[in-house]
């Protein structure tokens, strides 16, 4: 699924679908080959994300990795978290990852009765002497942080304690994070390593299949302090997909710009209505200000 969208145009149909084509293929490396390149990743989002890290992981340097999809990691019953990673070195597990994935606004479990989520379930299911090797991270939308935050809050006061872990260390062990987020931190993976074709396809599976939050205009007018007076030596507004222009009449009066790129690039439509009833502005720039492939019609 994954070259089919990328190469095909194909639609990536459902959630457990997107899991399985993006994180599918790091299964079938072998693990000796992946596992430092793969925690350098790891290790890039939960520092981004502002998790401490220790010194040792730091300066980690795994020699393998297990892959594993949809494990049950329960002692009882079932509990099945949609990637978790184990990172060993020399045979000795010394990091774990559980990585909760959300699309197309998807949103986490949660038994109204018993009080009981998804997320805490699968770090339940972590034994205690783990936990402090372990992270936890939900990758989806940009309501992740919210998510969290709400089933923290509702956790510490819920009148039955269903779980028996240290929900503060928990909450400095899980992050949200987007999947405009993970497309960022992917291209920081070195050109040169194994994982090099993976990210490559990923991050245009992601460009094209709109998983990524993207640039989509302005809600109203633009206040003209925002673009007066700039100097750039790149476009000030630029992304792949389509640009759908400003929902509202933009104002744009006595606009100075010294600019060596346009301002807004775009592929395909225009501006929904008009940029302005009476234009005043005063541009210096040595390329178009607006420049698309397709006829606009302002």
């Amino acid at each position: 699924m994954l070259l089919a969208v990328v190469r095909k145009g194909k639609k990536p149909g459902k959630e457990n679908t997107v899991t399985s084509s993006i994180f599918g293929p790091l299964s079938l490396f072998p693990g000796t080959y992946i596992a430092e390149d793969l925690w350098r990743l790891i290790l890039t989002i939960l520092k981004k994300k502002g998790m401490k890290i220790s010194a040792t992981l730091e300066g980690l340097s795994p020699n393998g990795v297990v892959v594993q999809l949809w494990p049950n990691i329960a002692d009882k019953g079932r509990c099945e978290p949609d990637l978790f990673l184990k990172f060993y070195l020399n045979d000795e597990l010394v990091s774990s990852v559980i990585i909760e994935i959300k699309w197309e606004n998807g949103s986490q479990m949660i038994d109204k009765e018993t009080g009981r989520y998804q997320l805490a379930d699968q770090w339940q299911c972590i034994d205690d002497c783990d936990k402090q090797l372990s992270f936890h991270i939900y990758l989806g939308d940009r309501k992740g942080i919210s998510v969290i935050e709400d089933m923290m809050y509702h956790i510490k006061m819920a009148e039955v304690d269903n779980y028996r872990f240290d929900v503060k260390h928990w909450a400095a062990r899980i992050s949200a994070l987007t999947w405009y987020e993970f497309s960022k931190y992917l291209k920081e993976v070195k050109q040169d390593n194994y994982l090099k074709l993976w990210r490559d396809n990923v991050i245009e599976f992601l460009n094209k299949t709109g998983g990524i939050h993207v640039f989509s205009g302005f809600l109203g007018a633009v206040p003209t302090e925002i673009i007066n007076d700039i100097t750039t030596d790149k476009q000030l507004f630029w992304h792949r997909p389509e640009f759908k222009g400003f929902r509202h009449n933009a104002n744009i009066f006595e606009c100075y710009s010294k600019l060596n790129f346009p301002l807004f690039w775009h592929k395909r439509s225009g501006f929904r209505r008009s940029l302005c009833h009476n234009p005043k502005i005063s541009l210096r720039t040595q390329l178009r200000l607006f420049w698309v492939e397709s006829n606009v019609k302002l």
